[in-house]
């Protein structure tokens, strides 16, 4: 079966792209991530997927203070500080144009966000098909929020499933049924977060109520199980955010009750994307939260089993 050529040039905004992936679905697999989320979670790893267009980032550890980039710069967004030898940023001025992010000679600066085309997409995920019939693995889109994408989302898992490649996706679960309902047509398999069962603390937490998540949760759990493939729900453990007793008892009751699961993977918190922040100008509000233990970890493992739902702790995976 051939695609349709002017599907092949439908664009995304494209974060990144990573290859030989292990913890994104099962076996060895390639991650696209989209630019856009509607969530703005205090505890997000991926600040710069969550913005919908492309953004400045700035590493002034790897400023060599050349000063390039402060000719470049007609926003007036960069000035040149003589006492550390380093040019500094100031993010409410810049316009993301990228001019800097071209010339500069040691990589300090760089552009979150490339629009690219499916093709381009494709070829990419193509190059390691070999891991994937080897490893079960496959492709997953992942971001941000891949339903803020819609209509490159469904054309890429058409294409990926055209080329009989496994399909996973990561969700928040935000977006219109119709979306998700038809993305659903071409997955494999389905990671959608839960991350707090009360509505008010879900908004407090993420800026969004958690109606809709819900709503969609129980949809696609219906429509997993009748069309034979996975779903697994994920919460991101916060400390005192979201990793109390009453919070898995709740979410370990609603998933009980969704008839196409297979479980429920707790992610412990980890403040590998703390860096980003800084490096896109902004502050991170976790700055004094410690990520749980394995006694923590394990105790809210099995307070999530007494509602008799499968649970693992990590990115163990459930098969």
């Amino acid at each position: 079966m051939t695609a349709n050529k002017s599907s092949l040039t439908v664009t995304a905004l494209v974060s990144n792209i990573e290859r030989n992936a292990i913890h994104d679905g099962p076996g060895i697999r390639t991650v696209v991530f989209l630019k856009g989320c509607p969530l703005r979670c205090i505890w997000c790893s991926s600040p710069e997927c969550q913005n919908p267009y492309p953004e400045l980032a700035f590493d002034e550890k790897k400023c060599i203070g050349c000063r390039t980039c402060t000719s470049l710069c007609q926003d007036g967004a960069i000035s040149f500080d003589p006492l550390r030898v380093r040019s500094r940023t100031d993010f409410g001025k810049c316009t993301n144009c990228g001019k800097c992010v071209q010339e500069c000679p040691s990589g300090a600066r760089r552009l979150f966000g490339t629009k690219m085309e499916l093709q381009e997409i494709i070829d990419i995920v193509e190059r390691d098909s070999p891991f994937y019939w080897r490893s079960g693995g496959g492709v997953t889109i992942s971001g941000g929020e891949p339903l803020s994408q819609p209509e490159f989302l469904l054309e890429f898992l058409r294409e990926c499933k055209r080329r009989n490649l496994h399909t996973a996706m990561e969700t928040c679960g935000i977006g219109p049924w119709k979306t998700l309902g038809k993305a659903l047509e071409f997955i494999d398999w389905l990671y959608f977060d839960i991350k707090h069962m009360e509505s008010d603390k879900h908004k407090e937490i993420t800026g969004a109520s958690n109606e809709a998540i819900l709503q969609n949760a129980t949809r696609a759990s219906r429509l997993v199980r009748s069309q034979l493939r996975h779903m697994v729900i994920r919460i991101p453990v916060i400390p005192k955010l979201n990793g109390s007793k009453e919070n898995m008892e709740s979410t370990g009751r609603f998933v009980s009750r969704l008839d196409g699961v297979d479980g429920i993977e707790l992610l412990p918190y980890h403040r590998l994307g703390e860096s980003t922040y800084r490096h896109l100008g902004r502050r991170y509000e976790l700055e004094n939260t410690l990520p749980p233990n394995d006694q923590e970890m394990a105790e809210l493992r099995e307070i999530v089993e007494t509602a008799g739902v499968r649970c693992t702790v990590g990115w163990q995976g459930i098969a």
